[in-house]
């Protein structure tokens, strides 16, 4: 299975600085996972960032919006349940602590899922798009199927751009 690290950074933080604020995450997030998984989800969580670090290594840096977004985004992160995830905050002394990246390691089933069907003709965003029951990976015919916490976080997922977008 196919993953990639997401960076959602606050969209005051522009150019090469969404980048570094990007590293500190991930950073925050390999810190996080560096003891040995204790629960079916730390091994889940566990397995997922291995399958990045050793083997895809691609990180896709969005535009979170406020803090306000960032802070719910990482709620909604930590509902899911199984996914590897970690924050920043910057220093008191320099922006007021304020949370300025979040970074999650994903798996295919969730940043490419499977949509039901729209209306021959019709356009309509990913963000408002209904993700399918089930997932099912071409390549080794794994089958997921998604929570309603999971069919919600692909929706938020979808609703942020490009950073620098």
């Amino acid at each position: 299975m196919k993953t990639r690290m997401y960076c959602i950074v606050n969209q005051y933080i522009s150019g090469i600085h969404a980048g570094i604020q990007s590293a500190h995450a991930i950073v925050e997030l390999m810190e996080a996972y560096n003891l040995p998984a204790n629960t079916p989800e730390e091994f889940d969580a566990h397995y997922l960032l291995k399958c990045w670090r050793e083997k895809d290594k691609t990180i896709i840096v969005l535009n979170g919006g406020y803090q306000s977004v960032l802070q719910d985004f990482l709620t909604q992160v930590k509902s899911v349940g199984n996914l590897p995830v970690g924050a920043f905050r910057e220093e008191w002394e320099a922006l007021n602590g304020a949370l300025t990246a979040v970074a999650v390691v994903l798996p295919e089933y969730i940043y490419n899922p499977e949509y039901k069907p729209a209306p021959e003709g019709a356009f309509i965003p990913q963000h408002v798009m209904e993700v399918n029951d089930t997932y099912t990976d071409k390549e080794t015919d794994f089958v997921h199927a998604y929570t309603p916490a999971e069919k919600d976080f692909i929706k938020t997922l979808k609703s942020f751009k490009l950073k620098g977008e």
